[in-house]
Protein backbone atom coordinates (compact mmCIF):
# COMPACT_ATOMS: atom_id res chain seq x y z
CA UNK A 1 0.00 0.00 0.00
CA UNK A 2 1.23 3.17 -0.74
CA UNK A 3 0.61 7.22 -0.17
CA UNK A 4 -3.10 8.29 -1.52
CA UNK A 5 -2.17 10.33 -4.67
CA UNK A 6 -4.86 13.76 -4.61
CA UNK A 7 -6.50 14.06 -7.96
CA UNK A 8 -5.50 18.10 -8.20
CA UNK A 9 -2.29 19.62 -8.07
CA UNK A 10 -1.74 21.67 -5.60
CA UNK A 11 -2.85 25.80 -6.34
CA UNK A 12 -0.53 28.52 -7.19
CA UNK A 13 0.94 30.91 -4.69
CA UNK A 14 -1.46 33.90 -4.75
CA UNK A 15 0.08 37.30 -6.25
CA UNK A 16 0.49 39.81 -4.24
CA UNK A 17 -1.92 42.35 -3.22
CA UNK A 18 -2.66 45.32 -5.97
CA UNK A 19 -0.77 48.65 -5.15
CA UNK A 20 -3.03 51.53 -3.20
CA UNK A 21 -3.35 54.34 -4.51
CA UNK A 22 -0.72 57.31 -4.36
CA UNK A 23 -0.34 58.51 -0.46
CA UNK A 24 -2.52 56.13 0.98
CA UNK A 25 0.48 53.96 2.45
CA UNK A 26 -0.74 52.41 5.98
CA UNK A 27 0.05 54.15 9.00
CA UNK A 28 0.23 57.42 8.25
CA UNK A 29 -2.08 60.36 7.78
CA UNK A 30 -3.41 60.81 4.38
CA UNK A 31 -2.53 63.95 2.12
CA UNK A 32 -4.93 66.82 1.93
CA UNK A 33 -4.51 66.77 -1.53
CA UNK A 34 -8.66 65.96 -3.05
CA UNK A 35 -7.02 62.34 -5.22
CA UNK A 36 -4.86 61.55 -2.06
CA UNK A 37 -1.46 62.03 -3.87
CA UNK A 38 1.42 63.94 -3.09
CA UNK A 39 1.35 67.25 -4.90
CA UNK A 40 3.73 67.33 -7.70
CA UNK A 41 5.78 70.29 -7.34
CA UNK A 42 7.83 71.66 -4.54
CA UNK A 43 8.41 75.82 -4.30
CA UNK A 44 11.96 76.26 -3.26
CA UNK A 45 13.63 79.27 -2.81
CA UNK A 46 17.12 78.49 -3.87
CA UNK A 47 15.61 76.81 -7.41
CA UNK A 48 12.00 77.62 -7.76
CA UNK A 49 9.79 75.33 -8.78
CA UNK A 50 10.68 71.69 -8.77
CA UNK A 51 9.03 68.65 -10.06
CA UNK A 52 8.29 66.36 -7.94
CA UNK A 53 7.93 62.51 -9.25
CA UNK A 54 6.41 59.67 -7.69
CA UNK A 55 7.28 55.80 -7.93
CA UNK A 56 6.15 52.76 -6.42
CA UNK A 57 5.85 48.75 -6.76
CA UNK A 58 7.10 46.03 -5.76
CA UNK A 59 10.64 45.21 -4.57
CA UNK A 60 12.10 41.97 -3.17
CA UNK A 61 8.51 40.82 -1.99
CA UNK A 62 8.14 44.28 -0.48
CA UNK A 63 6.04 47.47 -1.20
CA UNK A 64 7.52 50.75 -1.42
CA UNK A 65 6.34 54.45 -2.37
CA UNK A 66 8.97 57.13 -2.60
CA UNK A 67 9.70 60.70 -4.25
CA UNK A 68 12.63 61.69 -6.51
CA UNK A 69 13.69 65.24 -6.97
CA UNK A 70 16.12 66.58 -9.57
CA UNK A 71 19.10 69.51 -8.31
CA UNK A 72 19.33 71.92 -11.22
CA UNK A 73 22.78 73.07 -9.37
CA UNK A 74 24.48 70.62 -10.46
CA UNK A 75 24.20 67.89 -13.74
CA UNK A 76 22.83 64.59 -12.98
CA UNK A 77 21.83 65.57 -9.38
CA UNK A 78 18.91 63.67 -7.69
CA UNK A 79 17.81 62.44 -4.31
CA UNK A 80 14.77 60.20 -3.36
CA UNK A 81 12.62 59.69 -0.31
CA UNK A 82 10.88 56.85 0.65
CA UNK A 83 7.29 57.77 2.24
CA UNK A 84 6.54 55.00 5.23
CA UNK A 85 5.49 55.44 8.96
CA UNK A 86 9.24 55.94 9.98
CA UNK A 87 9.71 59.02 7.10
CA UNK A 88 6.74 60.65 8.03
CA UNK A 89 6.90 60.41 11.90
CA UNK A 90 8.13 63.62 13.09
CA UNK A 91 6.10 66.14 10.68
CA UNK A 92 3.00 63.86 9.29
CA UNK A 93 2.31 62.58 5.40
CA UNK A 94 4.08 66.37 4.04
CA UNK A 95 7.79 64.97 5.99
CA UNK A 96 9.00 63.37 2.76
CA UNK A 97 8.26 67.00 0.52
CA UNK A 98 9.99 68.96 3.52
CA UNK A 99 13.15 66.74 3.35
CA UNK A 100 13.27 67.05 -0.53
CA UNK A 101 12.97 70.68 -0.22
CA UNK A 102 15.93 70.50 2.53
CA UNK A 103 17.71 68.55 0.22
CA UNK A 104 17.55 71.20 -2.58
CA UNK A 105 18.29 74.40 -0.14
CA UNK A 106 21.50 72.61 0.69
CA UNK A 107 22.85 72.39 -2.89
CA UNK A 108 24.87 75.52 -2.85
CA UNK A 109 27.06 73.66 0.06
CA UNK A 110 28.48 71.04 -2.60
CA UNK A 111 30.67 71.24 -5.42
CA UNK A 112 29.45 68.56 -6.89
CA UNK A 113 26.73 65.92 -7.41
CA UNK A 114 27.85 63.12 -5.80
CA UNK A 115 28.40 64.68 -2.89
CA UNK A 116 24.80 66.56 -2.74
CA UNK A 117 23.16 63.41 -3.86
CA UNK A 118 24.80 61.19 -0.61
CA UNK A 119 23.50 64.20 1.81
CA UNK A 120 20.97 63.70 4.08
CA UNK A 121 19.43 66.96 5.89
CA UNK A 122 19.05 66.37 9.34
CA UNK A 123 15.75 66.99 11.01
CA UNK A 124 16.34 70.72 12.48
CA UNK A 125 16.85 71.54 8.20
CA UNK A 126 13.70 69.22 7.26
CA UNK A 127 11.11 71.37 10.12
CA UNK A 128 12.31 74.73 8.82
CA UNK A 129 11.84 73.60 5.28
CA UNK A 130 8.75 72.74 6.77
CA UNK A 131 7.62 76.04 8.01
CA UNK A 132 8.16 77.63 4.96
CA UNK A 133 5.64 75.15 3.26
CA UNK A 134 1.97 76.21 2.72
Amino acid sequence: MGVPVPDAEPAAPAAPAPLPPPGAVAGFVQSEEPDDSYPTELETPSQGMRRIHEQGGWNRGRQYHRLLIHCTAHDGCRTQREISVQTCRALGDLEPMAFLGAWIEAAGGFTTAGAHARHRPGIAAVRAFFDTMD
